[in-house]
């Protein structure tokens, strides 16, 4: 499959696995990044697997600039849009400034340039959403999540209550707004490409490349470096997006197979595996590496009766054919692309 490929905010967990898989198929992919001079050893990772020409970079300094995207879409084929703005715990100020207008801004620059191109432009765009897009709060318990829902509450909360909501509920914000803006803009504008929105859950497994520190742990692997750590770690919340988890690796060939699927035009598709909870982590660590230390009474003992979430993910299935792989694989998985980072530690 020699074809061109795009690949928005590449340095990403997600992006960065999509990329090797699609560089692993034969394509050439361009990837975008804020630095190029902070990205090159993502160059020699890359060019040294699949050797010299297959990628290359794309420096997008700020994704809120209208015009950011145009040479990053050009002559290719298929788009994967997977860069938006992910806040610290510890960020602040307006969710709309720090997070919610730069994810939206940047998904409809995005949509532009490749619709300026006309008929040299994209056959498909696939955009990362987030299950957090369907994931309501004031659902009842047994609802079974599915493509059909939209949580409007968390958009309403805030609107009210602004720097106040937090991070988090900003991100959420910000994946639900910018999924509705896409479609709205695809339906006014009779887009002249094709569009797939794909929902992942929690995002679990290896790292694409080696982790030197923790700093540079992926934000979604550190509920797993938490439960090898000395800091308390909290049972998961009910009614929570990350009840229910999917791979990473599962997401990468969801994104490739979405790109030319043709029953995947035109939908949001979810890429959930299925729920857990802190105990099933803690239990599959503590069987799979024992030396770690876990200690079992951290996570709630009854946190697996209180899973009130699951994510209907037959759609991927059904339309691309993902095999979801399962909890402990991918819980092992992770810990083991950890390694480096945990013998650091263990060697302070």
């Amino acid at each position: 499959m020699s074809q061109n490929m795009s690949v928005t905010g590449v340095n990403g967990f997600v992006a960065g696995h999509i990329t090797d898989q699609l560089l692993q198929a034969g394509c050439r992919v361009r990837g975008t990044v804020r630095s190029m001079a902070n990205s090159q050893d993502l160059v020699k990772l890359f060019t040294g697997k699949y050797g010299e020409d297959r990628f290359e970079l794309c420096e997008v300094k700020n994704i809120e600039d209208e015009k950011a995207f145009d040479e990053a879409v050009k002559d290719c084929q298929y788009i994967f849009h997977v860069a938006s703005p992910v806040p610290s715990f510890s960020s602040g100020g307006d969710p709309y400034k720090t997070t919610i207008n730069p994810a939206v801004t940047g998904t409809l620059s995005v949509l532009k340039a490749a619709h300026a191109l006309g008929e040299n432009g994209p056959h498909r765009i696939i955009i990362t959403g987030s299950a957090s897009s369907i994931a309501e709060s004031n659902r009842p318990k047994g609802h079974i999540y599915t493509e059909t829902d939209w949580n409007e509450s968390v958009i309403k909360l805030v609107e009210d209550q602004r720097e106040e909501a937090g991070p988090i509920m900003a991100y959420w914000a910000s994946k639900v707004i910018a999924e509705k803006e896409t479609w709205k803009w695809v339906d006014e504008n009779k887009a002249k490409f094709e569009t797939v929105v794909l929902l992942p859950s929690y995002i679990f497994g290896p790292a694409f490349y080696p982790i030197a520190s923790s700093s540079s742990i992926p934000s979604t692997l550190n509920m797993v470096f938490a439960f090898t750590s000395t800091a308390t770690t909290p049972p998961m919340a009910a009614h929570q997006p990350f009840e229910s988890f999917v791979d990473v690796r599962d997401v990468a060939a969801a994104h490739m197979r979405a790109a030319t699927a043709p029953a995947a035009s035109g939908k949001r598709i979810i890429v959930s595996s299925a729920p857990f909870s802190s105990t099933r982590l803690a239990h599959i660590i503590d069987k799979h590496f024992p030396q770690l230390g876990v200690e079992r009474e951290r996570a709630n003992a009854d946190d697996d009766d209180n899973l009130e979430m699951e994510m209907d993910g037959r759609l991927a299935h059904q339309i691309l054919g993902i095999e979801y792989i399962g909890l402990e694989r991918s819980i092992v998985d992770t810990v083991q692309s950890l390694e480096h980072v945990l013998q650091q530690r263990s060697m302070q």
